[in-house]
């Protein structure tokens, strides 16, 4: 990635979490690339009204890259026996 790029994503979450904050308020929380147990690195985690949604955030890079990602989050939903998907490109 290069550095225009990572600034352009950490903007972008930056954003994301400004919009999210008002909607979880008191109701939930989030966490910021929690680990799990075996050392995965999840990029996003929200706790909403007692749920745990993860979230994968990536760059477009092309339907390879994007299929990687799929399969990351994947293996998290499977880790915590979830179905609900949340992956957020741009």
């Amino acid at each position: 990635m290069s550095i225009r790029e990572e600034e352009k994503f950490i903007i972008f979450v930056k954003s994301f979490l400004l919009f999210l904050k008002p909607i979880i308020n008191g109701v939930g929380n989030y966490s910021i690339e929690p680990q799990t147990r075996n050392s995965d690195r999840m990029d996003l985690v929200i706790y909403y009204r007692g749920e745990q949604n993860i979230l994968e955030l990536k760059l477009w890079r092309g339907k390879s890259y994007n299929e990687r990602g799929e399969k990351q989050l994947s293996g998290y939903l499977d880790y915590f026996q979830m179905k609900k998907r949340l992956h957020v490109k741009f």
